[in-house]
């Protein structure tokens, strides 16, 4: 009745992966726990015929986290990315895959990207996300995600992604605290030990 406050947290998050192709899609499963749905979107796979000689790319998320990194002396906002072979996994063949480096940048009204992405290999039917650093992001801007060769020939470019300004200073805000994010050296350590500890058991 609004006499009270809730103060149960509520966590929002999105999330992208790549589905297999081979077969259709008849039902999708959720688990048996506090998981509600609230939107999902699906993108088919582009066309192949027996002519298809590129990949399909599509840029599937540009999302301006709170993560950040120091890079050359200056705090750099980690912007991720997801980058998408759209073809079908059947269509595979070393003309319609990514075999070289892409480097992956963002553009914007005061943003400057200080370290690109990279992907090296993106087969039909596979997605790669990747961490590409800026700076001067505005509170609520639009940004560009670039797809570049390492030659600097264009591959593509998607535009209108949301930005978010990075925060320097946490306070006690509860509203900015639901935007904190776990810092990728520590998803990278902890990685590193559960590998260690698989080593260890088997």
């Amino acid at each position: 009745n609004g006499s009270k406050k809730n103060f149960n947290s509520t966590q929002i998050h999105q999330w992208s992966t790549s589905v297999l192709s081979e077969s259709a899609i008849k039902s999708i499963t959720l688990p048996q726990n506090k998981v509600h749905l609230f939107a999902m979107s699906l993108t088919p796979s582009a066309s192949a015929s027996k002519d298809t000689n590129a990949p399909t790319l599509s840029v599937r998320e540009g999302r301006f986290t709170s993560r950040w990194e120091m890079i050359n002396g200056v705090r750099a906002q980690a912007v991720e990315v997801a980058l998408a072979n759209l073809l079908p996994a059947y269509a595979q063949s070393p003309a319609t895959s990514v075999n070289t480096r892409l480097d992956i940048s963002i553009s914007g009204d005061g943003i400057e990207t200080v370290k690109p992405g990279a992907v090296f290999r993106l087969v039909p039917g596979d997605q790669a996300r990747v961490d590409v650093f800026v700076t001067g992001s505005p509170a609520d801007g639009v940004a560009s995600v670039h797809v570049q060769g390492v030659n600097g020939e264009d591959w593509g470019t998607s535009d209108g992604w949301p930005t978010t300004k990075l925060v320097e200073n946490w306070t006690a805000d509860i509203e900015l605290l639901r935007t904190h994010e776990t810092p990728t050296w520590v998803c990278f350590e902890l990685l590193l030990v559960r590998n260690i500890l698989l080593k260890s058991w088997s």
